[in-house]
């Protein structure tokens, strides 16, 4: 699957890539941390937040050129 462009992202999902960018994860839900990870831009991190969900190198440089 193809890492998805900023616009092709829901308004949800790129609130959410936001909240794991700058570290404010308590509204991140379990069904979307799934669905960010499988699109490629999230991943399962050792001691990371969100039930140890955190940005992809991918989903980082996507924020970032947003």
């Amino acid at each position: 699957m193809a890492i998805p462009q900023w616009h092709d992202l829901t308004q949800e999902e790129q609130q959410a890539i936001a909240e794991l960018y700058t570290g404010f994860t308590s509204l991140l839900t379990a069904r979307m941390a799934e669905r960010l990870k499988a699109l490629g831009l999230a991943e399962q991190k050792v001691g990371g937040t969100a039930g140890g969900t955190g940005l992809t190198e991918q989903g980082r440089k996507l924020f970032e050129s947003r």
